[in-house]
């Protein structure tokens, strides 16, 4: 089944209220970004904020941690209610054992792969994880134009051994989002195409009916 997943950053930060109640009408995950000010240049989501989402949430929330130390989150998120846990594949930590570690806290693990990095990281490690993030905009800033190689990865990523949800993430579009689905995505994560479209109830129709 492909999912919805809005990333509400890309909202109006002075109504997250609303914005949330959105996503819940059209949705099936809420995407929580969150950024350090140094994996990338930007900062994301507070801790708060997201405390606050997860606890009005009567959906998934899944984390995407653009941050160099995604050990510091682990209990907060754990404590939360966040269902998925996904960092950066970038960062220079024992991947397999932080794995582990998510997976005994009860969150489900998932690791982002930047569109600059070579697949072949995902080797040898797919087979661990519940959810695998394909890329397709440099991470950190929201509003960026779709990478088109991106589907190429996503196909590629799917080959790949396991049982993992293969999620996209940046630039999906009902431009692509079909194309995104034949290659082998099951979440398609949406800023700007969501959460600033006047349309919500098209764009959400449109992911839907991919299902079938």
């Amino acid at each position: 089944m492909i999912l919805l997943a809005p990333s509400i950053m890309a909202g109006n930060h002075l109504n997250f209220q609303h914005e949330l109640a959105q996503i819940l009408e059209y949705a099936d995950v809420v995407h929580l970004d969150i950024m350090d000010g140094h994996f990338v240049p930007n900062i994301g989501l507070g801790i708060k904020t997201c405390e606050q989402i997860c606890a009005s949430s009567t959906i998934p929330c899944y984390a995407h941690l653009m941050v160099n130390n995604p050990t510091d989150y682990l209990e907060r998120f754990r404590n939360m209610g966040a269902d998925t846990f996904v960092w950066h594949i970038e960062v220079q930590i024992d991947h397999k054992r932080k794995i582990g570690e998510v997976k005994e806290s009860g969150m489900k693990a998932g690791l982002a792969i930047s569109p600059d990095t070579d697949i072949g990281k995902l080797e040898g490690i797919s087979q661990l994880l519940d959810v695998i993030t394909v890329m397709g905009v440099i991470p950190g800033r929201s509003g960026q134009i779709f990478i088109p190689e991106t589907i190429d990865r996503v196909s590629c990523v799917r080959s790949l051994p396991g049982n993992f949800k293969l999620e996209v993430d940046g630039g999906v579009s009902l431009d692509n989002a079909e194309q995104l689905v034949k290659a082998g995505a099951d979440i398609l994560v949406s800023g700007s195409s969501f959460m600033k479209n006047k349309e919500k109830r098209l764009f959400a129709d449109t992911i839907h009916n991919l299902r079938r």
